[in-house]
């Protein structure tokens, strides 16, 4: 018998995501929002912003 509910396709899917980690932190915020279904817009927004917050506030660290 197989278990049809929204959160058990939710739970595959992060169980997917445990078995293969996403590398980086923009690829683990943007698999969060596709997860979410929010628009592509709002993804791509929410991926620059958090580009230039870490090229701003750490750009002198990470070139030392």
């Amino acid at each position: 018998m197989q278990n049809n509910s929204p959160s058990s396709g939710i739970t595959q899917h992060l169980s997917l995501m445990a078995q293969h980690p996403s590398p980086c932190l923009l690829g683990q915020v943007q698999q969060s929002i596709q997860l979410k279904h929010f628009s592509l817009k709002t993804e791509k927004s929410y991926i620059d912003y958090i580009r230039d917050f870490i090229l701003f506030h750490y750009s002198g660290t990470l070139k030392e």
